[in-house]
């Protein structure tokens, strides 16, 4: 990720921190705890108590869909999963994580507080969002 800074001439990249699941790879079901990987779009954004910004993509896309699919079908998805969902870019409650790389999240992407906030107040809803690992 990274914007140009109203402060700065050069483009910043703020810290961030992703979810804490002990698998590498793109999320693959709700509650894996892993971060999806790939290419989203911001499709709502709305102030948050605990995060400050709440920065919603729009996981699943058709291609996680399909993935979902195709790993459901060869069985390798536990049964009663779910593709899931609400996952986006926030603030933390916990700076010391973000500070620490702890990989904390269950699913989002984790910045600093004057980060989402100034990711909030410069990208415009349907901002590309390039997630990888």
């Amino acid at each position: 990720m990274r914007w140009k800074s109203s402060t700065s001439a050069a483009p910043t990249r703020p810290h961030a921190v992703f979810g804490r699941s002990r698998f590498a790879g793109t999320k693959q079901w709700e509650g894996d705890r892993r971060t999806p990987e790939g290419n989203y779009l911001i499709v709502s954004k709305h102030r948050s108590v605990r995060f400050r910004w709440f920065l919603k993509i729009n996981y699943p896309n058709a291609l996680d869909a399909a993935n979902f699919a195709h790993l459901e079908a060869v069985g390798d998805i536990p049964r009663g999963m779910h593709e899931g969902g609400s996952i986006g870019i926030h603030g933390t409650d916990l700076p010391i994580l973000n500070s620490g790389n702890v990989d904390w999240t269950t699913g989002c992407i984790s910045v600093y507080n004057d980060d989402i906030s100034e990711l909030a107040r410069l990208l415009p809803l349907g901002t590309l969002v390039v997630i990888k690992p």
